[in-house]
């Protein structure tokens, strides 16, 4: 693509560059630049002139020079015959004059495609009369399906591919190129001899997606029947290409038996290398072009490849060792099972797999397995789940699922999907390499594909956002099913801390307004403030009550401190729920913006939020308050900061458990005053001591845990808690509290 820029620059056509590399991929740029070009032809990587041999051997195979006249006669003949019988397409197939010569030159039956209208009217202009039988569609080439399977014999790709992958960084490019190669397979004969030529500038991303289609690891070439074999040649420049220092290849994928080709002996003008593996066949013929040696080009070309073959070799012997059961394995892999040289491969991740393998144990429970092998499929928003990320959950769905296998699937984050039907379609070919051998190539055993009730729910990222602090930040909305009934939900995720969602809201969208606010969001999305999605949240929500019952007045205003701001969903609630004064102290200024943009958090005169270190706001404000009246301190402070998720205790940070801070803390608040600490832990040793730490500061404490959550919120009291009396007192007490103050029926 880089050279697209250098050679339209150079011939004084600056203004059909696009602005962006996806731009290749589209009809307006392709429309505008046909337009411009008013019919004339321009030829970016190859011409007839360059391409004639490649494609003449590969259409008809070498010419015997060691014949007599009345045989070369004959062999003439009946090469015409079988040029004009030879089924070509050319898709991408743009103004470039190389069909109009391959007609010339015998091949009849030529049909090109272009999804732009203007191209293809002007060719057929053009070709109509002086070529009769050749065909002009107007098509998209990654969806062909008004051609038939194995409808041609060769098909003709001149900077095609290049053009709509684009640059490496584009996953929406990558994830076309593979649709596209996967539909060239589809149109193409599967006698042998067919083939797919390409003329490529062989960037890394490109020829990774070119080696896997035609390797063994493609699983649409997982037949006895398929099997390739690659060449890839060295082409003279054309005059538009001749400054460039990177001049294209003509890669060359042909159907094969499973005996083996002789390699031709190279001349002293080229050099030729067979790459020979059990995943790929690749010969590489060189032109050295009267240099005396490889250039650079070639040089890394032939490196890449190497790479690749080397990869793929150990990933599909990976993959061989999964046709076995192996009593209690757990295996992880991305699927589908490519292998990236050039740094691109992480986006073309679709789906993420854990494989489960019954124990002994499981077996010998008396528990008849039902069927070798099943798919279950993750809703998306629910794969941070205990059930669907830790191995003990996913052991436990693999005992529920009751079979030998199970292959527990999580669809991708900023990826797009279908419903169920189409994600298991195009799961379908990827999870047969996963399944035990004992399951493939037999139509009679049959792959349950499983999910929960509710569905595969749906994924929209809003905006993501680094931050120095925690990393890559993405705000994403994500429907899911309850009860039958869809509901939105508001995401704040930390990529880089095992996927944390740190916040959740409910979305109520407002049909019928479609005005659009920042970033594209639209202003009709509202957040839900009266709606809780955390269990703890309402846990800590109900706590208030216990400060509350040491107040004279029902409605006497609470003075909270909150550090943890998140999304801002607790801070919301609590302000517009109770007669609260609310203090938030948030660390990463990132989240502090993300809230305002995304999550529909304001300040007012009752609800404030400062940026700054937690620990070191209560150590100052600690000293601020010594010998101060009482009014200034707090009456409620909520610890709810996120930690790692790498600490026996992931949150909050250890440094917030130590006795120095929780005596700061205890000084912050009033007489009568109540600590609230969410505490995440799956360390029951852990959990002790910190909660052994609090009781050594606070005369008494009581802990909360949140239904089918590891969270565990604990309220330590700096008074003695006898006035309490005994537990249901407390509660009966508290109850009333809330009932008498809260503001609605949230």
């Amino acid at each position: 693509v880089v050279v697209f820029v250098v050679v339209m620059a150079s011939a004084a056509q600056s203004q059909l560059v696009p602005e962006e590399y996806s731009d290749f991929r589209t009809k307006t740029f392709w429309e505008g630049f046909f337009q411009a070009r008013e019919g004339k032809s321009f030829e970016w990587y190859g011409d007839w002139t360059t391409l004639r041999q490649v494609l003449t051997n590969t259409f008809l195979g070498t010419t015997n020079t060691n014949q007599t006249n009345e045989d070369a006669k004959d062999a003439e003949k009946k090469e015409r015959k079988e040029r004009r019988r030879r089924r070509i397409l050319v898709p991408g197939c743009g103004n470039s004059k190389l069909s109009s010569d391959l007609y010339d030159a015998g091949y009849e039956e030529v049909t090109n495609v272009d999804f732009s209208p203007t191209c293809v009217r002007e060719m057929l202009v053009q070709n109509v009369r002086k070529r009769p039988k050749m065909r002009w569609l107007v098509m998209d080439m990654t969806d062909m399906k008004q051609f038939k399977d194995e409808s041609f014999d060769y098909v003709v790709d001149k900077g095609s591919l290049d053009a709509l992958m684009g640059d490496a960084e584009d996953t929406e490019g990558t994830r076309s190129g593979h649709k596209f190669l996967s539909e060239v397979k589809r149109v193409m004969s599967r006698d042998e001899g067919a083939a797919y030529v390409i003329v490529t500038l062989s960037q890394d991303h490109v020829l990774e997606t070119i080696l896997h289609a035609f390797s063994s690891l493609a699983t649409d070439n997982n037949t006895s029947d398929t099997k390739w074999k690659v060449t890839m040649h060295s082409i003279p420049p054309t005059k538009d290409m001749r400054n460039s220092p990177w001049q294209p290849f003509a890669l060359v994928a042909q159907r094969k038996n499973n005996s083996e080709t002789a390699m031709e002996t190279a001349s002293s003008t080229s050099t030729s290398t067979r790459i020979s593996s059990s995943v790929i066949d690749v010969e590489l013929n060189f032109s050295l072009g009267g240099r005396g040696s490889e250039t650079a080009q070639m040089r890394e070309v032939r490196g890449l490849i190497e790479r690749w073959v080397a990869k793929a070799e150990t990933n599909l012997k990976a993959l061989c060792r999964m046709g076995n059961l192996c009593a209690g394995q757990r295996v992880l892999v991305d699927l589908p099972q490519g292998v990236s040289i050039g740094g691109a491969g992480e986006e073309q991740t679709r789906f993420k797999a854990a494989i489960l393998d019954a124990s002994d144990a499981d077996s010998a429970g008396g528990k008849k397995t039902k069927a070798p092998c099943a798919v279950f499929i993750v809703p998306q928003g629910r794969e941070h789940e205990w059930l669907f990320q830790s191995e003990e959950g996913q052991r436990e769905l693999l005992s529920g699922c009751n079979v030998s296998r199970l292959v527990i699937v999580s669809l991708v984050r900023d990826q797009t999907y279908g419903k169920m039907a189409e994600i298991q379609s195009e799961l379908s070919p990827l999870v047969m390499l996963l399944v035990p051998s004992s399951c493939r190539d037999k139509p009679d055993v049959k792959i349950e594909y499983l999910t929960i009730v509710d569905g595969v729910g749906e994924r929209k990222s809003i905006h993501k956002e680094s931050s120095s602090l925690n990393g890559d930040i993405v705000v994403e909305d994500v429907t899911l099913q309850e009860k039958g009934q869809p509901r939105v939900f508001r995401r704040m995720v930390f990529l880089e801390n095992s996927n944390l969602i740190q916040s959740e809201a409910l979305v109520n969208v407002s049909k019928g307004l479609g005005k659009k606010g920042k970033r594209g969001q639209r202003a009709s999305s509202i957040i839900d403030h009266s709606y809780l999605s955390c269990d703890y949240h309402l846990a800590i929500s109900a706590g208030i009550s216990f400060a509350g019952l040491s107040k004279r007045q029902p409605n006497e205003v609470l003075k909270v401190l909150l550090i943890g701001l998140g999304g801002g969903g607790l801070a919301m609630f609590l302000a517009k729920q109770f007669y609260v004064d609310v203090t938030v102290i948030e660390l990463d200024p990132v989240v502090e913006g993300l809230a305002k943009e995304y999550f529909g958090f304001c300040e007012t005169d009752m609800l404030r939020s400062l940026v700054g270190d937690g620990l070191k706001y209560v150590k100052d404000y600690s000293s601020s308050t010594s010998g101060s009246k009482e009014q200034s301190r707090f009456d409620v402070v909520i610890v709810d900061a996120s930690g790692s998720s790498a600490e026996s205790i992931s949150c909050p940070p250890k440094e917030f458990l130590e006795e120095e801070f929780l005596s700061s803390l205890s000084n912050c608040l009033s007489e009568e005053g109540v600590m609230c600490v969410n505490i995440v832990s799956r360390s029951n040793s852990a959990f002790v001591k910190a909660t052994g730490t609090l009781k050594s500061v606070f005369r008494s404490a009581v802990c909360i845990s949140a239904e089918d959550d590891i969270n565990k919120v604990v309220f330590a009291f700096k008074g003695d808690g006898k006035r309490f009396g005994e537990e249901k007192t407390l509660k009966d007490e508290a109850s009333q509290y809330i009932r008498e103050t809260q503001r609605t029926k949230a």
